[in-house]
């Protein structure tokens, strides 16, 4: 899944189908939600993943990301696991669960081991409210916001061939390499995130502190 692309009204703001085609905006877009996502320690863009935990030996599991939805669950010992008659999901809206989401068995505890517990889902932090589900509407806005600075380089450069990195792992990998990018600016947008006051509140206010989670993608 990814998040919806405002294309007509990025046109208005001045992203003109002369200058920039929508397959440019549609790389730009995702540059702007790797650079959210990589500030605020989140991930924004609804993603389907399966999880390899480790059980704590409490009735507790703990996820690593905000739940929209899990699908199924299961571990070594105890095999596949039924909600509502095994375990709980805790992805409310009220309370809002997003940063304590956690999976909890009714009548026993997930065994203690080293990723024995298997969790597939949907994961991301969503607003359930705005239709289709996307991120908070303030996000959006700061997307939109970075838009501009990501094409400043190109458009200075005239080189129209954008490389962007969209998986979290490479995300990672290219911020220890002084977040360089083939075309995008990180450092410039950078600069400018942390120079703009709305931006900078914004961030500050949906970023996640690390929490210290063993676990695998499969």
């Amino acid at each position: 899944m990814s998040i919806t692309l405002p294309l007509d009204e990025l046109r208005i703001r001045g992203f003109v189908e002369d200058d920039f085609s929508a397959a440019e905006l549609v790389q730009g877009w995702a540059f702007a939600w790797s650079t959210i996502n990589l500030f605020t320690n989140r991930n924004f863009t609804p993603t389907d993943l399966t999880l390899k935990l480790d059980g704590s030996g409490l009735a507790e599991l703990y996820m690593p990301m905000e739940i929209i939805s899990i699908s199924s669950v299961s571990e070594e010992t105890l095999g596949t696991l039924v909600e509502d008659t095994d375990y709980v999901v805790y992805n409310r809206r009220v309370p809002d669960d997003r940063d304590d989401a956690k999976i909890v068995m009714i009548d026993s505890v997930f065994p203690e081991g080293l990723q024995n517990v298997t969790v597939t889902g949907c994961f991301g932090y969503i607003d359930p409210d705005n239709t289709p589900e996307q991120p908070p509407l303030p996000l959006l806005e700061v997307a939109k916001r970075i838009l501009p600075i990501a094409f400043e380089n190109i458009l200075e450069s005239g080189e129209r061939d954008v490389d962007v990195v969209t998986q979290k792992r490479d995300i990672r990998r290219e911020a220890t390499d002084k977040w360089s990018y083939t075309r995008f600016d990180r450092k410039a947008v950078e600069n400018q995130l942390l120079d703009d006051r709305f931006m900078n509140a914004i961030l500050q206010k949906y970023y996640k502190a690390t929490d210290v989670i063993f676990l695998d993608f499969v």
